[in-house]
Formats: C-alpha cells, structure tokens, sequence
C-alpha cells in the first residue's frame, strides 16, 4: 500500500470508518475490474452483514446482477431521454437473444416528483 494510501485510510479511520484489506488468489470471472464479489459479501456475511445496499455505476452494478448477486433492484425512471450518447445502466455481455436477457418481477412502482421508482426482483432462469 503506498503513501497516499495509508494517508487516505488513516483519515477514514479516524473519521470512524472499519477498513478491510481482503486478501484473494484471482478473481471471479464475473468480478467488476477484479473485486471478487462472492468473496467481499462472504467476508460482510462473516461480520453478521446480512443487508447490503449498493449504489453502483454500471459496471458494478452489471457484475453483481451477472454472478447472480442481486436480490432485489431499485430503479429510478425520468421522464428525459438521452440518446446513445448517456452512459448505460448495466454493463452486460451482448445480447444475441431476446430470451436471454435479464428478467425482472415487478414487485412495487410509484412516483417520485416527476420521476418513477420501481422495485424489482430478477426473475429465476
């Protein structure tokens, strides 16, 4: 760990944060830029972390939803459309299939404001 590091986790430590450096040969195929998922939760779950609630970019969010990670799903629909040019959800392989992608039961939705919140469950396949 370098300089900078140990500066930036002493400050979070001093703030209260608990840091845990985990320590895995590889990493799961399906694993965001090397986080070995299954891993980081079996360690929560070790600390009695049963709940975990991830505000992830589309990379992460894509991994946790490939390795089967994900209990449920909330999503935030506006009404704007930004073209191909907007950054995706879910970073996901390519889809060849329709039959083959990602599917969701609708468990709650309601407005938000101008927006729609939908809770969701990823369908067993």
């Amino acid at each position: 760990m370098g300089v900078q590091d140990e500066a930036r986790r002493a400050s979070l430590e001093a703030r209260g944060a608990h840091l845990e450096h985990l320590e895995v040969e590889g990493g799961s195929p399906g694993a965001a830029r090397g986080l070995p998922l299954r891993a980081v939760l079996a360690r929560l779950a070790q600390e009695e972390i049963n709940e975990v609630q991830v505000e992830a970019g589309a990379t992460l969010a894509g991994a946790l939803l490939r390795e089967r990670l994900v209990d449920e799903m909330l999503l935030y629909v506006a009404p704007l459309v930004l073209g191909p040019q907007a950054r995706p959800l879910l970073v996901l392989p390519e889809l060849t299939q329709l039959a083959a992608s990602p599917q969701f039961e609708l468990l709650e939705s309601r407005s938000i404001g101008a927006d729609l919140r939908l809770r969701l469950r990823p369908r067993a396949t």
